[in-house]
């Protein structure tokens, strides 16, 4: 996964932004505890080509919430949909949890489409 994250950055950001991201996964997975992350896989044969993580946010608040926070995709077999279909699974498995809220660190709109819009924040 992490290399997943390093390539479809680097290919899409340039290499010093694709070894930020792989650095960011390799972290979260490092230190973050089972209860306060989500992982979820796309494959195609036996080969990872998607991932999606969200990890717990937490703030004054009584919402539990998590961020939805890298997510990528195989840069050659990008636009066939499998962001989206990660992203939804993994909103509907969130709601699923009971989880109140769930953010995006960038742009809401390049992640949203009219099946999950309500639950990206």
């Amino acid at each position: 996964m992490i290399q997943l994250f390093n390539q479809t950055f680097a290919d899409s950001e340039g290499t010093d932004e694709g070894k930020v991201i792989g650095r960011l996964a390799s972290e979260i997975f490092a230190s973050t505890e089972n209860d306060d992350l989500f992982v979820f896989i796309a494959m195609e044969e036996d080969k990872i080509v998607g991932s999606i993580l969200f990890t717990r946010l937490t703030f004054e608040s009584d919402k539990t919430a998590f961020l939805m926070a890298p997510v990528a995709v195989a840069t050659q077999i990008q636009g066939k949909g499998i962001g989206q279909a990660l992203i939804q699974f993994g909103l509907d498995t969130l709601k699923q949890q009971d989880i109140e809220l769930a953010f995006t660190y960038g742009d809401p709109n390049f992640y949203s489409n009219e099946d999950n819009s309500d639950y990206i924040n």
